[in-house]
C-alpha cells in the first residue's frame, strides 16, 4: 500500500493479512507536518493587546532557536474549562519537529509597544493585594514600592509604573524583607508613583 501524501502515520487500523476493501475505517491516517497549528492560551486581559498577523515566536526547548511565524485568528470567545482565549498561529514545520499534542512556549507581541523597567521576576512581591519591589533607599534600607506589572516571561517582569530606570531593587531575599515589612510596616509603602 502507498500513501498518496508524504507524512508522518498517525493510525493504522488493520492488522496484516486483513481486507482493507470492506473496512468503514481508513486503512492508515497520516499527518502532514510540513505546517501545524500552534495554540496558546492567553488571559482575556493580555488577548485584546493582540491582532491576527502579529508576530509569534514558538520555543520548543532551551537549546533551540525559536520558530517565528504570524498570529492567524484571535477565537472569539473564552473556553469555560482554562478561562484562557484560544489564539491559533500556522507554524511553518520543516523539520518535522513539532508534533501534534506537543506543549511548546509561545511569545506573542503586542500590537502596541509597552515600556518600563525590566526587573527579576523574584523581585515581584504582593503586599494588601497589590505588587510591589522593595527599593533600596539607603545602603542598608529598603521600602516597599507600589508597580504595575505589564507582563512577566522567561524570569523577568516588565514594569510600566511605580520604578524608574536605575532604581535598585531586591530580587534575592525580597520575601524575607516583605515579612519584616508586614511585622513592622514603615509609612515609605504609600510613597507616589512616579
Amino acid at each position: 500500500m502507498t500513501s498518496p501524501i508524504s507524512g508522518i502515520i498517525r493510525t493504522i487500523s488493520v492488522t496484516q493479512g486483513e481486507s482493507v476493501s470492506n473496512t468503514a475505517l481508513p486503512a492508515v491516517e497520516i499527518d502532514d507536518l510540513s505546517q501545524v497549528w500552534v495554540i496558546s492560551q492567553v488571559d482575556p486581559q493580555k488577548a485584546g493587546l493582540l491582532a491576527a498577523g502579529g508576530q509569534q515566536l514558538t520555543y520548543i526547548s532551551a537549546n533551540q532557536a525559536p520558530i517565528s511565524s504570524n498570529i492567524t485568528l484571535i477565537e472569539a470567545s473564552i473556553e469555560p474549562g482554562t478561562r484562557h482565549v484560544l489564539v491559533r498561529s500556522l507554524v511553518t514545520n520543516p523539520d518535522m519537529i513539532l508534533r501534534p499534542d506537543m506543549l511548546v512556549k509561545t511569545r506573542l507581541m503586542t500590537r502596541n509597544r509597552v515600556s518600563g523597567v525590566l526587573v527579576p521576576e523574584a523581585a515581584i512581591q504582593t503586599l494588601n493585594g497589590e505588587n510591589c519591589v522593595f527599593v533600596q533607599k539607603s545602603d542598608h534600607e529598603f521600602v516597599p514600592r507600589n508597580v504595575t506589572v505589564a507582563t512577566t516571561l522567561e524570569g523577568k517582569a516588565l514594569v510600566t509604573e511605580g520604578l524608574k530606570a536605575g532604581q535598585k531593587v531586591v530580587s534575592q531575599g525580597s520575601f524575607v524583607l516583605k515579612s519584616q515589612y508586614l511585622l513592622a510596616p514603615t509609612p515609605d509603602h504609600s510613597e507616589a508613583r512616579d
